[in-house]
């Protein structure tokens, strides 16, 4: 057997590989059943650490405080805010008593970061299920507090919801929301086969008391980020995790304008990776692994010239069974008009995430901001 013909076995058990992780794994997502609506009695702390981020809290904050949910609280964390966000924060305190503000001063020798933002947060909440999104961050709807606190059924303890951006002109932001949506896909559907691994803080939830049981961010304190994904990484399971999705209960948050900004919003997402469970990073090695050997077999079967057609029909149907899949989540997700830009998207993030990865190595990102 030549090299070529390797190739192309590598290429059918790659491509194999891909439609059963798009029917099976991103299947029980993209046709997963509508939840039955319920009337949501639980009191809720929405939790904001917020950093310089005084012009985002008067447009986002009043959406949050007017929720039609019948007991909650928001707390926001001042974390060192240099801007007039103090101010702000005083104005609606005045305003609404439901609103609790908690401000931190960063000193010479002591800066806690977001992590230690959010800790205050919730040592603050008078109850025990706890909501966090960012401070540039808006609800879908009224209905959002109620329909993310509908997913704490029985044995409950982690809700995860979905984050995703403003649509706006230009092929960046497509990108954006794409990359959004793809993420999105990966983790709420393991988190809907009993394998959650991570989740965003634009739009999530747990209870207070799995957070002190866990120790807060203890063995994750040292690294910047990881709030949120690195929490549910290590508490998550298949019994104690569900996930909540659809137009009521999302959230909305301003995407980056420059490449740049985004590139480095995507460092710091990344910075965490590496220190998910074992089992996750091989779930995530198998599925990256098998869409770039995918597509690279692809291109070298195609220059060859070997069996084109064939190898043309093995692609075809598997670029099929995506877009469907996309559609489907898309669909189930309350977005649209992104699925179609599912093949081409797939490949320019092949080749971006590679320079993000680089990027990390050569040069540790800084503070955080919300993103």
């Amino acid at each position: 057997m030549g090299i070529i013909e390797i190739i192309f076995w590598v290429f059918v058990v790659a491509a194999s590989l891909q439609v059963l992780i798009y029917s099976i794994v991103f299947g029980s997502l993209a046709f997963a059943s509508k939840r039955k609506a319920k009337v949501a009695k639980e009191p809720v702390s929405v939790v904001i650490a917020a950093r310089n981020e005084e012009k985002n809290l008067l447009e986002n904050l009043p959406l949050i405080l007017e929720q039609n949910h019948p007991d909650f609280e928001i707390i926001v964390v001042d974390d060192c805010s240099s801007d007039d966000t103090q101010d702000v924060l005083r104005a609606f305190s005045m305003k609404y008593d439901n609103f609790k503000v908690t401000t931190l001063k960063e000193t010479v020798n002591f800066y806690g970061g977001k992590k230690f933002a959010i800790t205050l947060g919730i040592k603050a909440a008078a109850n025990d299920l706890i909501v966090f999104t960012d401070a540039d961050c808006k609800p879908s709807s009224k209905e959002w507090l109620s329909a993310l606190s509908n997913g704490f059924n029985e044995g409950k303890e982690i809700v995860l919801g979905y984050g995703g951006y403003e649509k706006k002109a230009g092929l960046l932001n497509t990108l954006i929301r794409f990359d959004a949506i793809y993420i999105a896909i990966k983790y709420l559907s393991f988190a809907k086969l009993g394998v959650p691994y991570m989740g965003v803080g634009r739009n999530m939830a747990y209870r207070k008391d799995l957070f002190f049981k866990n120790r807060g961010f203890a063995s994750h304190q040292h690294i910047k980020s990881g709030d949120d994904d690195l929490f549910v990484n290590e508490t998550g399971n298949s019994s104690n995790t569900e996930v909540v999705i659809g137009s009521l209960a999302n959230t909305i948050s301003k995407p980056k304008e420059s490449f740049n900004d985004w590139f480095d919003q995507k460092r710091r997402h990344m910075t965490t990776g590496n220190q998910y469970k074992a089992v996750h990073l091989l779930l995530l090695a198998i599925l990256t692994g098998s869409v770039v050997v995918f597509h690279a077999a692809f291109l070298a079967l195609i220059i060859a010239g070997f069996q084109w057609h064939i190898v043309l029909g093995i692609f075809s149907a598997r670029m099929l069974i995506q877009l469907l899949i996309f559609q489907q989540s898309e669909k189930k997700m309350g977005e649209r008009g992104i699925w179609y830009c599912a093949p081409v998207f797939e490949i320019l993030l092949i080749l971006i995430y590679p320079l993000i990865t680089l990027s990390n190595i050569v040069i540790k990102p800084g503070k955080w901001k919300t993103i």
